[in-house]
Parts: C-alpha cells; structure tokens; sequence
C-alpha cells in the first residue's frame, strides 16, 4: 500500500504502539479505593502514603534553605514501574537529597487495582513526593482516587522567597475559572519569584518539536496560549511540564521551559528533536536554586539517567533584565561563571564536572 496516506499510517501505528502500558496490578489498597469514602480511605492510608497538603506542611515547619533541590519526573506509567523503580533509587542516592520529588502526572491507570500497585511503589520512599494529576489520572474514576489521596488538583505553596504553583490535567483545559485562579496566584509581591508545574506542556511552545502532520496527532489543550501569556506577564522565571514522553529544556518569552516526561513510558510516538538539551532516554530531573529574599535567581538543571549520571552539562540560567519592557528574564550564565563563585554550592559545581555528552 502506497500513496499519501502512508505517511498518516505509519504516525498512527506509531502513535499505538506509544500508547501507555501499565502491567502493575495488586488487591492491596483496591477494595478500598473502589468501597470506600473519601475519609475512610484517607485514615487507612495515614502514615502510608501522604497527601500534598501534608508534605507541603511539613516543607514549610522548619526554616527554608538558602539553595533548595528539587526533583521532577513525569509520566512513569510503565510495564510494572521498573524504570520508575531505578529512578527513585537514583533519586534517594542524590547527595545532598532533594528535600522534594515532584511526580509530574500519568503514574497510574483508572483503575483500582493499578492505582494499588502505584501505592506499593512507593510506600516506605525515603523522600516526599508531591503529585500532580495527570491525564490519566482526570479520568473517571482516577480523579475520584486522586483526590481522595493526594488532594486538589490545582495548588500552590511558598517556600523562602519562592511561590510553586501546581496545575494539573482537566478534560476541559485550562478554563476560564482556572486562569482566573493561576492569575491570582501569580500577581502577589510576595514571594516574588514564581515556579509553574503541570502535567500538560503549553503546546505554542514546542512548536519547532511538534508540528507539520505530527500535529494531527497531539491533542490541543484548551487555555494553553492564555497560560503562556499569564508566565510571561508576572515574569514567570522557570515552567515545568510532563505529558511529551521526553526532556526537552528551551528559553520561551525570558521563560526557562523544561518537559521532564521521561519516567518509563514509551516514546515511540514523540519526534526526534535537533538540539543538544533534548532525549527521550529515561529521565528525572535535578533543580537547585537559591531561595532567599532579595537574592539573584539562578537556575541550575540537570537530566539525569535511570542510574543517576547527567545525560549532558548541567544548564545554568541567572535572572537577568527583559530589554524589551525592563522586566526580569531568564539568561544562560557561562559555566565559567561557577567556578569562582563561592554562592554556588559546590554540589552544583560537581554536576557540571560529571556530565556526559547528549545522548538520544
């Protein structure tokens, strides 16, 4: 068979055999999950598996760090969590720990039995994991289960001089109501600088890795360009997304934009992209950054493998001046600059020192 369609052909079979493939499956937490009340279920798994609110408390009781880390990783619904299960161990290896995980969304399917085997995953984890929804989780009933166990599917909370704001998947995209709520969220003084998280990435800004036929093939988000426009009104300095099956890191409107959806699931589908922060390897993703008021931003990011080596020299960004409006916006700084800047903690430092070349 041969002829225009074949093009078409070929991206739909691709884009099947990308679909998610979640083979964990266990009767541990299913009778609950599928029986019981919202309260019933949050008192069974108190003490197991924590909310966000109660990681997000627990962040907030002592003083915040002069340099935070943090991870993300995204989209680990796998053939029963092996690769997530290597990147959670590389993760809790990480010297200094995170003082948080951040699980991007799409880390289960809808139904009881497979959310069960996600608890057992990660039941006795040494760090906190945060949880954003993902699309697979907006689906009945996951929604009903996540929100039983993790909570709201939009938040946010503060941390030194810094506001994370967390947006999960909605089958009606990014509504009017839910701009209005990130909108609020995002023009207070204080803190003054801004982190955005979701699960969905905002499709205009991916535009030279997603386009032509592949198009025809990437469900459009509702709200995604006014979610853009909202980053970069309030100077949003750094946003960070799931959903695309790979890490992909660009500057969009003075915006440091990162995909980090590389926690096991296929990424047959997703187009090769031709630029050197890019892979589709299996993924998480290191942030450190510096926390106090008044104290100049810098982003520090690095991917790093299932076995916990960077994939390619970390990326460096410094809070610089927008010539366009006079605004902030971020900037690469050389790494050059590191090497004499005793602000930088060394751990940073020695990242950059480990990394490998790009591999795809």
């Amino acid at each position: 068979m041969r002829g225009k369609g074949w093009p078409v052909l070929i991206l739909a079979a691709a884009l099947l055999a990308s679909s998610c493939i979640y083979t964990g499956k266990s009767k541990t937490y299913a009778s609950l999950l599928e029986k019981g009340t919202t309260r019933e279920i949050q008192d069974t798994l108190a003490g197991t598996i924590r909310s966000n609110a109660e990681i997000i408390r627990e962040l907030q009781r002592g003083p915040a760090k002069d340099w935070l880390r943090f991870v993300v990783v995204g989209d680990s619904v796998s053939k029963r969590n092996r690769e997530y299960k290597d990147l959670l161990a590389s993760i809790a290896a990480l010297d200094p720990p995170p003082a948080f995980v951040v699980n991007l969304g799409d880390f289960t399917r809808d139904a009881p039995e497979h959310f069960s085997f996600y608890f057992e995953t990660i039941v006795g984890y040494p760090l906190p994991i945060l949880h954003v929804m993902g699309n697979h989780e907006a689906q009945y009933p996951a929604e009903m289960f996540f929100r039983a166990v993790f909570g709201t599917r939009d938040f946010f909370f503060d941390y030194g001089d810094m506001r994370f704001i967390f947006m999960g998947s909605e089958k009606l995209g990014f509504t009017r109501n839910r701009l209005d709520w990130l909108e609020d969220t995002l023009k207070d003084d204080v803190p003054a600088k801004k982190i955005f998280v979701s699960h969905e990435f905002m499709l205009e800004a991916y535009k030279e890795v997603l386009h032509g036929i592949v198009l025809s093939f990437v469900e459009r988000i509702k709200g995604t360009d006014k979610v853009l426009e909202l980053l970069d009104r309030y100077d949003v300095p750094l946003a960070m997304a799931g959903h695309m099956h790979r890490y992909y890191e660009k500057i969009y409107r003075g915006t440091v934009m990162v995909v980090s959806g590389g926690g096991g699931q296929h990424a047959f589908f997703e187009p090769k992209a031709k630029q050197p922060l890019s892979t589709k390897k299996a993924h998480f993703t290191i942030i450190d950054l510096p926390t106090g008021p008044g104290q100049t931003l810098r982003l520090a990011i690095t991917a790093m493998d299932r076995r916990g080596k960077p994939l390619f020299p970390t990326s460096f960004y410094w809070w610089g001046t927008d010539g366009d409006n006079g605004g902030p916006s971020m900037r690469p700084m050389p790494y050059a600059a590191l090497e004499d800047d005793p602000t930088v903690p060394s751990y940073v430092r020695n990242l950059r020192q480990r990394s490998s070349r790009k591999v795809d």
